[in-house]
Formats: structure tokens, sequence, C-alpha cells
């Protein structure tokens, strides 16, 4: 897929999206840090395009504008199952995106205890992302794009983290 920082190469959509009175960052910014210098990513894709799975150091907002994405979500409790590489920054993944933790890889035995959460998104569907959430991202069969806001850490949001217990549900709506 294509990662376009709207700003630079698509200014005109940046600003129509800057000045809608419901957009993430008017209405979610109290509850992460600063919104990215860059503004607005898209990411294009052209059918069955697959991210491996991987963190990003920042709160996102993915907005389906066109198509449907699957993604495969792991909370930060999965790292040790997950075979984090390259070091130092442990940002990726060493398991296959979208394995099955019911038949885990042979080279990742831990990855049977792993607890993903698989959605699907499709056209207008937004999905909070946190920071530091491994994920892999796969587009439908055709033309997909989505939009990302990337913000960074609320300061607090450490210390609150560790005055909360939180375990993930499988939801089926």
């Amino acid at each position: 897929p294509a990662k376009m920082p709207l700003p630079r190469y698509l200014p005109e959509l940046h600003g129509a999206l800057s000045a809608l009175d419901d957009h993430p960052f008017k209405r979610f910014g109290p509850c992460v840090g600063p919104f990215a210098d860059e503004g607005v990513y898209m990411y294009a894709g052209a059918g069955a395009n697959t991210t491996h799975t991987h963190i990003d150091p920042a709160e996102n907002f993915l907005l389906v504008a066109a198509g449907t994405k699957r993604l495969q979500l792991f909370a930060p409790g999965d790292v040790e199952r997950l075979y984090p590489w390259p070091a130092p920054s442990y940002h990726s993944s060493a398991v296959p995106p979208f394995a099955d933790p019911a038949q885990p890889p042979a080279d990742f035995p831990a990855f049977a205890d792993a607890r993903p959460v698989e959605v699907e998104l499709r056209e207008g569907d937004m999905l909070y992302l946190p920071a530091y959430w491994y994920h892999a991202v796969q587009g439908g069969d055709g033309f997909n794009v989505v939009l990302a806001w990337w913000a960074g850490l609320r300061p607090t949001k450490c210390d609150d983290a560790e005055s909360t217990s939180f375990e993930p549900q499988r939801r089926t709506y």
C-alpha cells in the first residue's frame, strides 16, 4: 500500500478534512496527546495487500474511506508471544501476519498462547488503535483507502494504565 501524508501530497483534501466539525482532531483530541504535525495519512491499496505484524508508536484513528480492511490486533501483554524483532526497536513481529494461535507456526510455539482480536472494517467504519498494540492489516479484494490520524500519548496515559486493570474482550457484533 502507498502511505501519503495528506498535507504534502493532497493539501486540498487535508484542508477539507481539517475544516470538518466532526473529525478525530476535534472529537477525540482531549483523549490523546498532540496530533502529528503531518496531519492525516492516507493508505491506498489495490486489493489483498497485507502488512507485517508491527507496532506504531502513536495513537491511531483509522477511517476506512473506500473498500474494506481486516485487522489482527494484539494487546501489549502478548508481546512475548509475538517474537518481536529487530533489536533495538522491536517494532515488528517475526510471526507471519494473520497466523492462527490454534495452529502456531513451528518456529513460534509461544504464539499458541497469544490472544488476537480480529476485526473487519467496512467503508465508513473508524477504529481507535492504541499506541504500541501489535497489528497486521489486510486490504479487501478491491481498491481500498484508509485515512489515519496519528497522535502522541496523553501525558498521563502510562500512569493511568498502571492503576487500571484491563482484559481485552473478544466481541461478536
